[in-house]
């Protein structure tokens, strides 16, 4: 689970989304949980992945660490 959330936290970075405004695209991710990367394992669930991967264009094997 630990590569999804840091793949996640790279993404949003990537897209130029700091951890204060990442709540505004996924509401379910409270201030807390974004703090850093480690702390998000718990909350990314399926369907805010594959919200995530749409909404950005990537691809969800990706974030899953199952491809490159």
């Amino acid at each position: 689970m630990a590569v999804r959330a840091q793949r996640f936290f790279r993404a949003m970075q990537e897209h130029g989304i700091a951890p204060a405004q990442m709540a505004r695209f996924f509401p379910e991710l409270t201030p807390g949980k974004l703090s850093k990367a480690e702390s998000l394992a718990d909350p990314l669930s399926p369907t805010l992945l594959d919200h995530a991967a749409e909404l950005f264009r990537f691809r969800r094997e990706w974030l899953d660490g199952v491809s490159r």
